[in-house]
């Protein structure tokens, strides 16, 4: 056709393509350190002023995330109305050159100590659908990427390649969130028949993931909502609607529902049991700060720091409450790992196994020179 349309990318050489690439690289990074300075540096300067005392607060939500998920908000009601920030958005950093969570430091003498619970949602999954071998992976121990990979491309784990491992993290996740094939070529900018055969060999490795799905789907087609392992509800009524697109939103929402509701209530519990803890044992040098989303900040005195790194790995991964509670009987572990530093941007990963940290030395001289 001779007036036919012509997208003015295509009509671009190689050399003004690559220009237009670095332009565009270099306006998203300008953007994300705008915000940074706005957001962050000149939101937490103004809620130091405000509150006239170096600290900052954050406000949590119990009630406003359909998953029971608390949510954070960027300042802190009461009599007293203290101005801060919300932890959940504060970014880890944005290069190399900006950590912002270096200005958040402990007290004088106290250390910050950050538990992450290690893919708690995939755990979660393996407890609803109790296939064998993704309960093998988390029970031997093994990098459950590489265990993935190692199944999918039916190789020796020490074989499988660093993009492989990728790979099957990003199917294992896409799994968890609703995605398909699809989503994962344009992840990974693969062709869509090689991914839809990655999607296979891991259907016909973790049979049982794809059977507790199908019955997900069924249950909220036939109630018209969808119920977590502790019993939370979401109502999904779209998924008897007349348009296939939000029967298939609802069917993806329920599934999304039940694991990270699921996972929410299994944080949830371990802040109380760690509480609990805390106030039983009467270590009345250690509190809670926060928690966002898989993990749980407190701050304690740097001295006993083992037994406090212990207090705390053993209070949030002993989850045998839950079944005198709701009857879980857990099939893989919870783990957390454990980070200790004088400020939320520079801390080390504490190395924990059975009572003891064994990189304890290190840990104490990490918080000396900082």
């Amino acid at each position: 056709m001779k007036d036919a349309y012509k997208h003015p990318i295509r009509q671009k050489s190689e050399d003004e393509l690559k220009t237009l690439k670095t332009f565009i690289t270099k306006l998203l990074e300008y953007k994300k350190k705008v915000k940074l300075h706005k957001t962050y540096v000149k939101g937490i300067g103004s809620a130091i002023e405000y509150n006239e005392e170096p600290r900052i607060y954050s406000k949590y939500n119990v009630a406003t995330v359909v998953t029971g998920r608390l949510s954070c908000a960027s300042y802190s009601v009461g009599p007293a109305q203290k101005k801060g920030v919300s932890f959940h958005t504060l970014p880890r950093t944005v290069d190399d050159s900006v950590n912002i969570r270096k200005l958040m430091t402990a007290d004088d003498g106290n250390v910050f100590l950050a538990a992450d619970f290690s893919q708690a949602e995939l755990r979660v999954l393996a407890q609803c659908c109790k296939d064998k071998n993704l309960i093998k992976a988390f029970n031997s121990g093994q990098d459950l990427h590489s265990f993935t990979a190692s199944l999918i491309y039916n190789k020796p784990i020490p074989e499988i390649t660093k993009l492989e491992r990728q790979i099957a993290k990003s199917v294992s996740f896409l799994i968890v969130y609703g995605g398909g094939p699809g989503k994962l070529s344009l992840q990974i900018n693969k062709p869509l028949s090689y991914c839809k055969n990655i999607f296979k060999e891991y259907q016909n490795s973790f049979p049982d993931v794809f059977k507790w799905m199908a019955y997900v789907h069924k249950y909220v087609r036939k109630h018209g909502y969808a119920v977590s392992l502790f019993g939370r509800r979401r109502n999904l009524p779209n998924v008897n609607s007349p348009v296939r697109a939000l029967q298939f939103r609802a069917l993806r929402q329920g599934m999304n529902f039940v694991i990270q509701s699921s996972a929410s209530d299994m944080m949830l519990h371990s802040i109380k049991r760690l509480q609990d803890s805390i106030t039983d044992q009467k270590v009345t040098d250690m509190s809670l700060l926060a928690t966002v989303h898989d993990s749980v900040e407190a701050q304690c005195n740097s001295k006993n720091l083992e037994e406090k790194i212990n207090l705390m790995h053993s209070s949030l991964t002993d989850m045998s409450d839950l079944k005198g509670l709701y009857g879980l009987d857990l099939v893989v572990p919870f783990e957390v790992d454990i980070e200790v530093g004088t400020s939320f941007g520079n801390v080390i990963e504490a190395e924990v196994e059975n009572g003891k940290v064994h990189n304890l030395k290190e840990l104490l001289q990490h918080v000396e020179n900082c």
